[in-house]
C-alpha cells in the first residue's frame, strides 16, 4: 500500500467518528426537547402539597413607626383586652347553708361570666351570669350531701361575648371547699 492510499482511509475514520458524534449529540438534544417533562417537579405518585388558604390582602404600605411609645401603648391594651381576670376565694367555707364564694368578674373583663363549682362530675353550684365588674360574696347553697370537712372542688369559669351570648373559652382553677356542720365560723 502506498502512503496516498492511506490517507484517504484515515480521513474516513475521522470523518465517521466525527459523524456518530455529531450523530449522538443530535440525538440527546433531540431526546431532551421531545420526551414530556413535569412542570410540577414533583415525583410522580406523590401527594399533592396543600394549598394557600384564601384569606385577602393586607393593606398597602409600610408600618407607621414615627411614634413607638403610641405602638407599644396600644399592643398593651390590645394584650389587656384579650385577657381575662377573675377572682374566687380558693378556701370558702360552708356554713349555716351559705358558702362565702367571693367571685368576681373585674371591671377590667369584656365578657360575662359564669362560674360552675364541679364535686367530679357534679354540679355542686351554678353562679348567676357576671357583667364585668359584678361579684357574688356569699350565696345561699344546698350543699347537705358533702360530708363535714375539706372537699377538693373545681371552680370552672366559662367566659361569653356579651352581645352574641357565644362562649368566648373557659378555665378552672381547684378551691378548697370545707363543709363546717351548721355552725357558725
Amino acid at each position: 500500500m502506498s502512503v496516498q492510499e492511506a490517507e484517504p482511509v484515515e480521513k474516513r475514520k475521522r470523518r465517521l467518528i466525527i459523524g456518530l458524534t455529531l450523530l449522538l449529540l443530535v440525538t440527546l438534544i433531540g431526546a431532551l426537547f421531545l420526551v414530556p417533562q413535569r412542570k410540577d417537579n414533583q415525583p410522580v405518585n406523590s401527594i399533592d402539597p396543600p394549598k394557600m388558604e384564601e384569606r385577602g390582602f393586607g393593606e398597602d404600605g409600610e408600618l407607621d413607626m414615627t411614634n413607638a411609645k403610641t405602638i407599644r401603648a396600644g399592643v398593651q391594651q390590645k394584650a389587656d383586652e384579650s385577657m381575662v381576670r377573675f377572682k374566687i376565694n380558693t378556701n370558702p367555707v360552708y356554713s349555716n347553708g351559705e358558702v362565702n364564694w367571693m367571685i368576681e368578674n373585674t371591671a377590667q373583663n369584656m365578657g360575662l361570666v359564669q362560674v360552675d363549682i364541679m364535686k367530679g362530675d357534679q354540679v355542686i353550684y351554678k353562679s348567676p351570669t357576671l357583667k364585668p365588674n359584678q361579684k357574688v360574696q356569699s350565696d345561699k347553697v344546698d350543699l347537705s350531701s358533702l360530708s363535714e370537712g375539706s372537699h377538693d372542688v373545681l371552680a370552672v369559669f366559662y367566659i361569653y361575648d356579651e352581645k352574641t351570648k357565644y362562649l368566648l373559652g373557659k378555665t378552672s382553677v381547684k378551691i378548697n371547699l370545707t363543709i363546717n356542720g351548721g355552725s357558725e365560723v
